[in-house]
């Protein structure tokens, strides 16, 4: 068991990342039958929409490397969360170039977080534990479909679409706050001097 202490809070926490960035990913298709008349596109759009995210993500992918070496693994996971829920968020203005700007911040949280999360998960797990670690954090892209598809239809029935984008906001807000114990006990970690 003493090679799982400092592994499990790691796991948890990038595989609750990255469910919600996924979750927000498929927000505006979940929500597209209550919101698209109200924002003034076709749901056809929606194709377009997720070619956005998709286009940013692998753009800004390609400079994950960078930031984890500038930032390290947990900041940045940090501001794919923050940019992503920003993004979430952008959605509730009801108007199509908030929607597209909001695609673009969504791409953009997710499309580091997946490289940011493997390099903090590839210096906590134990070696012989590394697949199932990493296969365990990658089902997080069909959990947060699920989520979408359980959690907002029923929001909207609630209170409306826009009460459902502001929750999914609001949730990747909380989660990156809820990840800076962690950023501190790991930098306490490194910084403790060796017996």
């Amino acid at each position: 068991m003493s090679e799982w202490r400092g592994v499990l809070m790691p796991v948890a926490a990038m595989l609750a990342a990255q469910a919600l960035l996924s979750m927000a990913t498929v927000t505006l298709p979940v929500l597209a039958p209550a919101a698209a008349v109200e924002i003034g596109a076709p749901v056809a759009w929606i194709g377009l929409f997720v070619a956005i995210i998709y286009a940013s993500s692998m753009a800004s992918g390609l400079a994950s490397g960078a930031l984890v070496r500038r930032w390290g693994a947990l900041r940045l996971a940090q501001l794919c969360l923050l940019s992503a829920g920003a993004g979430v968020a952008l959605l509730s203005t009801g108007q199509v170039a908030g929607v597209a700007t909001g695609a673009v911040l969504m791409g953009m949280g997710y499309g580091p977080l997946n490289p940011a999360s493997s390099h903090l998960l590839n210096r906590v797990a134990p070696p012989h534990h590394r697949s199932k670690i990493f296969s365990l954090k990658q089902t997080g892209v069909p959990l947060g479909a699920v989520l979408a598809g359980a959690l907002l239809p029923p929001l909207v029935l609630w209170g409306g679409w826009r009460v459902a984008v502001w929750v999914v906001a609001g949730t990747c807000a909380m989660l990156a706050f809820a990840l800076q114990p962690l950023r501190a006990s790991r930098k306490r970690r490194i910084q403790r001097p060796r017996a």
